[in-house]
């Protein structure tokens, strides 16, 4: 089961949108395995109740706000989202005190508050929030993280041809799944097509990431974070102590997927790789401090 929080500062306008919006989206796709609740960071439990005109925007969608309320957002919540989804960075911003930055996410392009407005301005906040949740469908739902499988490797090790210049082989891939501590997780989209994978071991709580690769098609897509949070999600659960990769150093995208995951840079191999000969950027995330 996936679960979903949207977070915003008064939760009775956006957020409403939001979780009745994203609810639909699932119903639509007979999405049945996904949570979603919401909150506010400046409200009481059972306060407000949706301002009208969100709810004459959302009815004039043939969507319902009926019985909502506003939540208090606590640590519990936090605790217990896979992913926290916030209408601005600034929100997000203000909760990476309390939460992995890997599940901490804002909308895409971002949705400012409105204030008080007409039923234009939330119509059109409305029309804003049905982008931004397709989208957050089609990059958090629609493709899922789940172990590897021996069927599953043919299509990762085709994958591994088109990513790398020295990629692993079908049976590298099966002996490593042998191995106890392997952690391999494979994204499968909706139509059960193989487009990535991420590949770790945890030896006694130390967990070293060996690849992530995403079919070059699909790249950008946020495949490559799904991965790492599913990884990261499993270790933590583990009670792991930290997960650390080596990248290129001119490798900027992954170095920019592995930050916004929470990874960090701790040092470098000097010419580690070779075709063509680079150095290699050490970073780790840690799980406990």
């Amino acid at each position: 089961m996936l679960k979903f929080l949207f977070v915003t500062a008064a939760d009775v306008c956006r957020g409403p949108m939001c979780t009745v919006m994203f609810r639909d989206v699932l119903d639509r796709f007979g999405v049945t395995d996904v949570e979603v609740s919401h909150a506010g960071m400046k409200v009481k439990t059972g306060g407000e109740a949706p301002m009208p005109a969100v709810a004459a925007a959302l009815e004039r969608r043939g969507l319902s706000a009926g019985g909502y309320r506003a939540v208090a957002l606590t640590d519990e919540m936090l605790e217990d989202a896979n992913f926290i989804i916030c209408p601005t960075e600034g929100i997000v911003s203000s909760l990476t005190y309390a939460a992995e930055s890997s599940r901490l996410f804002c909308l895409r392009g971002g949705v400012a508050e409105p204030g008080f407005g007409s039923d234009k301005t939330y119509d059109r906040l409305a029309y804003e929030i049905e982008n931004c949740i397709t989208d957050l469908y089609q990059r958090r739902v629609e493709v899922r993280a789940v172990p590897m499988e021996r069927n599953h490797i043919p299509r990762i090790a085709e994958i591994e041809k088109a990513c790398f210049k020295k990629p692993w082989t079908e049976q590298m891939l099966i002996d490593e799944l042998e191995v106890p501590g392997a952690r391999f997780f494979t994204a499968v989209d909706s139509k059960g097509e193989v487009v990535g994978y991420v590949g770790a071991n945890n030896n006694a709580g130390e967990v070293y990431l060996g690849d992530v690769a995403v079919l070059p098609s699909r790249a950008g897509t946020g495949i490559g974070t799904v991965l790492l949070n599913k990884l990261i999600t499993v270790c933590i659960e583990e009670n792991a102590e930290f997960i650390s990769l080596e990248v290129r150093k001119s490798n900027l995208a992954g170095r920019r997927l592995y930050e916004r995951c929470g990874f960090r840079e701790v040092g470098k191999r000097p010419d580690l790789y070779s075709m063509p000969t680079e150095d290699a950027i050490v970073m780790t995330k840690r799980l406990k401090w």
